[in-house]
C-alpha cells in the first residue's frame, strides 16, 4: 500500500467511504440495542421468557492487543506490527448471533524505510454466531465481515490544524476489505477472555494487503 499525495478524486471517494463505513457501524449498532431491549420487555410476561433472556449473549466490551503478520507481497513491503483497541459485541433478534465490533491503531513499519512513522488504524464490523462448547464456560465464535484500514503518516498536530485546501486527507489512505476468523472465549460470570484467529484482505491498490492476525481480549458483559 502506497501513500498517495496527488490524486484528489481518490481522496474524496477515501473520505465518502469512510462515512458510509461509519453509517453503516451505526446502524447495525442501533438494530442491536432495540433487540436487546426488546427482549427485555417481553421477558417480563413469564418465567419462561426470563430463564431465555438470561442465557442469552448480552452487550460485552473488551479491551484487546493483536498482532498482524503480513503475507505473500504484503510481507515483502511492511513489517509485522502490532495494534491495540477495543472490541465490542452487540446482541441481536437471532439467538446466539451477534454484531462484532472492533476499532485498533499501531505502528507499522516499511521494510525499505523509504516511508517512516506511519500509524495505522483497524476497524471490522461483523456477523458471528456463538457455539457453546461447555455450557456457560467456553464458546465457539465463527464471524466474518467488512473491515477497513487507514494509513497517514501525519502527526497529530497536523491532524489538527485543518488548512482549506484539506491537507488532512493528502497524507491519508483509506481501504475496505474482508475479514473472517474465529474467536474461542472464555466465560468466567460477566468476565470474558478470548483469543481471535482471523485473516483480513484489504482490496488495495495495486496489490491487496493480506494479513495473519491473532488478538487477545479481556473484558466483562453487561
Amino acid at each position: 500500500m502506497r501513500v498517495n499525495n496527488d490524486n484528489i478524486r481518490y481522496t474524496i471517494q477515501s473520505y465518502i467511504r469512510g462515512i458510509l463505513f461509519i453509517l453503516s457501524c451505526i446502524l447495525f449498532i442501533s438494530v442491536d440495542t432495540s433487540a436487546e431491549q426488546n427482549t427485555d420487555t417481553s421477558s417480563a410476561s413469564s418465567n419462561n421468557l426470563q430463564k431465555a433472556k438470561n442465557e442469552q449473549i448480552r452487550f460485552g466490551v473488551r479491551a484487546s492487543v493483536t498482532f498482524h503478520e503480513p503475507f505473500s507481497h504484503t510481507g515483502h513491503y511492511w513489517n509485522r506490527y502490532v495494534t491495540t483497541g477495543v472490541h465490542m459485541d452487540f446482541p441481536t433478534y437471532i439467538p446466539k448471533m451477534l454484531i462484532h465490533f472492533s476499532v485498533e491503531a499501531g505502528m507499522i513499519d516499511k521494510k525499505d524505510e523509504t516511508i517512516l512513522d506511519v500509524k495505522i488504524f483497524h476497524s471490522a464490523i461483523s456477523a458471528s454466531y456463538d457455539f457453546p462448547i461447555a455450557i456457560n464456560r467456553l464458546s465457539i465464535r465463527p464471524r466474518i465481515g467488512l473491515s477497513n484500514v487507514i494509513i497517514t503518516t501525519m502527526k497529530l498536530k497536523e491532524f489538527i490544524d485543518i488548512d482549506k485546501e484539506l491537507k488532512i486527507f493528502n497524507d491519508v489512505e483509506n481501504e475496505f476489505g474482508i475479514v473472517g476468523g474465529i474467536d474461542p472465549v472464555l466465560k468466567i460470570k460477566r468476565f470474558q477472555i478470548s483469543m481471535p484467529i482471523t485473516g483480513t484482505m484489504i482490496l488495495s491498490q495495486p496489490n491487496y494487503m493480506i494479513t495473519a492476525d491473532i488478538s487477545l481480549t479481556a473484558g466483562i458483559v453487561f
